[in-house]
């Protein structure tokens, strides 16, 4: 028996998506995703990238890093650049935007945290002056025959 792997990435790319829907990037909190895109892509694309070379007559064993037999001419070779090695340096080059857009959101929100914090600081600094204020303006005043007390 001969084993055919295809699709190498797919799932990594879904992975990555799956993460920048994960912190918010455009739904609301607590939104779930709706998954069946990620489905319809993902098995759409490996569909392809299975049914193209099997129809080119160019799948079989070739090693531990491609499932296009390179040793099937130069169209085998071109069916591995654009069945394997583009769609990986495509799911590459989109996994890097999805984690530079998800560092972005989280410095964002932790930015946003930082000045909640420093917010409620100094809600909590107005609370304290103005109970200070309220103590001070509540305080027994001294009466005005010297000794300012209570002699009876």
């Amino acid at each position: 028996g001969q084993t055919v792997r295809g699709g190498g990435g797919g799932g990594s790319m879904s992975m990555a998506a799956s993460s920048l829907m994960g912190v918010g990037a455009g739904n609301q909190f607590g939104q779930q995703p709706d998954v069946r895109r990620f489905h319809a892509v993902i098995w759409s694309v490996s569909a392809v990238l299975v049914a193209a070379p099997w129809a080119g007559g160019v799948l079989g064993p070739a090693g531990a890093w491609c499932w296009i037999d390179a040793s099937k001419g130069r169209a085998a070779q071109a069916f591995r650049l654009l069945c394997f090695y583009l769609p990986l340096w495509a799911i590459i080059a989109f996994e890097v935007v999805v984690y530079y857009r998800i560092i972005r959101r989280l410095m964002a929100v932790s930015r946003l945290a930082e000045a909640t914090k420093a917010l409620r600081a100094g809600m909590r600094q107005e609370e304290d002056a103005r109970a200070s204020a309220r103590a001070v303006l509540q305080a027994p005043r001294g009466g005005g025959s010297g000794g300012g007390g209570s002699e009876g």
